[in-house]
């Protein structure tokens, strides 16, 4: 089984997670696993000292699941992470807080047997505490034997103040190395904000088990006073297709010098990027890419659209630039060929 396989299966399982949380434990937060600026419903790290003491574990089918659970797994909804519970064959909220964990617990090949993890913890994120603005460290360590890679689920519960995504910034862990650094962009606040992170590292075992070791929360404190970064420079794009006919589209893709910024809402989230045309008659402007935060190349937009009728071939100048102090708009050229 390979790492798409593992994530396909995974995005299928944690999908109907979703769905059960949001019809028993309604709270709106970050999927940090997951692509794209969305931020995704996904069962929280408790904010108190009190860990979440009830919550639910079912199958795929939704039939509740019996024995010694792992929170945070992807059968499970509503339960603190990396803690273990015990549940019950019966009931909405059928799981009850067991064992809290030193570092975090792993799933078994046998169902309702999971246990505490003994390896090195899975997540640390450093510092602790910090100026909204900074930027934050996170470092997964994964201790089992996992030749295939491990998929690295993280979760933030404020996506907005800490920018975490899957195919940006946040990585996986190879199969050749124990751990995988990488920094997250954080937000400006007006007080401080604690802001839960956890991960859940999926992968598959030698024997073919399909393993995952979920973390304990881990809550990173950003301070008032920070200043917000300023945006980052396109280092460039590109335009695909770069010749289009009449009445045709081209797609822009953006590449940063660093990470989009992160920024609290209700702020837009994502880094706007100003398309122009040196020649709107033959090739205007009809969408704007806009860069995820946490995510350093983005777009896949409709951006620009040709005459429907054009006398000649024209090659026409097209300009991004996204607002970096001192820099100079990046331009390509867009040919539009000429009307039959």
């Amino acid at each position: 089984m390979t790492i798409g396989d593992l994530r396909r299966s995974d995005v299928m399982q944690s999908a109907i997670a979703r769905v059960l949380l949001l019809l028993c434990l309604p709270f709106a937060l970050h999927c940090g696993g997951g692509e794209g600026s969305d931020l995704e419903v996904q069962a929280p790290a408790s904010r108190s000292a009190t860990l979440v003491q009830t919550c639910a574990a079912r199958t795929t089918r939704g039939v509740p699941i019996k024995g010694t659970i792992c929170g945070g797994t992807f059968v499970t909804s509503g339960c603190e992470p990396g803690v273990l519970y015990q549940c019950q064959d019966q009931g909405t909220t059928n799981c009850t807080l067991l064992t809290a964990c030193a570092v975090g617990c792993g799933t078994s090949p046998t169902q309702g047997a999971d246990s505490c993890y003994s390896g090195a913890a899975p997540l640390t994120v450093t510092p602790a505490s910090t100026a909204g603005g900074n930027e934050v460290t996170a470092t997964v360590t994964l201790s089992d034997p996992h030749a295939k890679g491990a998929i690295d689920n993280m979760k933030i519960d404020r996506g907005d103040l800490i920018a975490a995504r899957a195919f940006c910034n946040v990585l996986d862990v190879p199969g050749a190395s124990s751990s995988v650094s990488f920094n997250m962009p954080t937000a400006v606040v007006s007080s401080a904000t604690p802001v839960r992170t956890w991960t859940n590292l999926s992968f598959t075992t030698a024997s073919g088990f399909s393993r995952q070791v979920v973390s304990r929360a881990t809550t990173v404190t950003l301070q008032p006073g920070g200043t917000a970064p300023p945006p980052p420079a396109i280092a460039s794009f590109t335009l695909t297709p770069a010749s289009i006919a009449p009445g045709g589209v081209s797609f822009m893709d953006v590449t940063l010098t660093h990470m989009a910024p992160a920024q609290a809402l209700p702020a837009p989230q994502g880094l706007p990027i100003q398309v122009t045309s040196s020649n709107p008659a033959v090739a205007s402007v009809i969408g704007q890419p806009n860069i995820t935060p946490g995510c350093a190349k983005g777009g896949g937009v409709a951006t620009i659209k040709a005459a429907t009728s054009v006398p000649q071939q024209t090659v026409v100048d097209i300009s991004a630039s996204s607002g970096a102090a001192g820099g100079a708009p990046v331009t390509n050229p867009l040919t539009v060929t000429a009307s039959p």
